[in-house]
């Protein structure tokens, strides 16, 4: 077997890293004209700029980091007429309320780049995520209703676990038990999770579900391990979201978070043998197919 020389390997892996570091660097900076459908959603572009670049060991200056965190203060909204609170997405909608995934990535950020929280109105955002919650234990996005799924309910349970906002009197400000009958009610007769009840089961809603239920502490049910482990394409290599669907970069993580999250210690190994589709997930199929929509000029990939 020949081996490639480590001085060469450790050249192309840097080239490799430069390529993507300038990637999330320009978008950390500027957005083209292709991302006006974000506008809105600022924060959580700048959340993937950000955790990219911590992926990729490369440090923000001290002075980027304090403007990043200060712009992302900018972003906190607070009813003094009701207590509510949170983050908007961006400089665009002034006066709007805060968002639930908004507020999630907001804080995200600010956790990444080490800042301590003592700005964030934790007494505010508490009182929003009980707010936000259905009589059904769902989670809807915004003070005025919008869409209402298994996103939502992931961020109010992360959310509550970055802010540490339980208590010895409420584990959480919300009703987890309403919760857990609601994830239950999106489980797929197949094993997967869909983003509401009786939808299809799906690869981003089946981390969504399993997530939630692990921070609130609440138990999974091993079964959606299979589930998770037969999204992996036969030829392709990837993960798809959905039964009989080609793979997506995408998927990348939200299954494989998602069987990590169930015990996996790697895509291709389980700490519990018992799971024999899980046991046959093979990694280097999984990387060979996100390295396939890998930007070769401009970094970044590709769905």
């Amino acid at each position: 077997r020949r081996t490639m020389d480590p001085k060469r390997e450790e050249a192309l892996f840097d080239r490799w890293r430069r390529r993507h570091v300038r990637f999330f660097r320009l978008h950390l900076e500027t957005l083209s004209h292709h991302y006006l459908s974000l506008d809105t959603s600022r924060v959580t572009a700048l959340y993937f700029c950000i955790v990219g670049l911590e992926a990729l060991r490369e440090a923000l200056s001290a002075g980027e980091r304090q403007r990043v965190i200060d712009w992302v203060y900018g972003m906190q909204v607070v009813d003094e007429a009701t207590g509510r609170g949170g983050f908007r997405g961006g400089t665009s909608v002034e006066g709007v309320a805060p968002h639930i995934a908004m507020t999630y990535t907001a804080l995200a950020i600010l956790v990444s780049l080490g800042d301590d929280l003592s700005r964030v109105r934790k007494d505010a955002v508490a009182k929003e995520l009980k707010a936000l919650q259905r009589p059904d234990g769902s989670f809807t996005a915004a003070a005025d209703g919008g869409e209402q799924d298994a996103r939502f309910a992931y961020c109010a349970c992360a959310i509550s676990r970055l802010l540490l906002l339980r208590t010895t009197r409420e584990p959480f400000p919300f009703d987890v038990d309403e919760l857990e009958k609601h994830i239950d009610a999106c489980r797929g007769h197949d094993g997967g999770y869909g983003l509401t009840p009786h939808s299809e089961s799906h690869g981003g809603s089946t981390f969504c579900c399993v997530a939630a239920l692990l921070l609130t502490d609440r138990p999974v049910d091993d079964a959606v391990l299979d589930w998770c482990a037969l999204r992996q394409h036969a030829t392709k290599g990837g993960f798809g979201g959905r039964p009989n669907k080609d793979p997506d970069s995408c998927y990348a993580f939200w299954i494989g978070a998602s069987l990590r999250a169930l015990g996996a210690v790697s895509l291709s190994t389980l700490s519990h043998s018992t799971h024999s589709k899980a046991d046959v997930i093979d990694a280097c199929a999984v990387t060979a197919f996100v390295f396939s929509c890998e930007s070769k000029i401009l970094g970044g990939f590709a769905k």
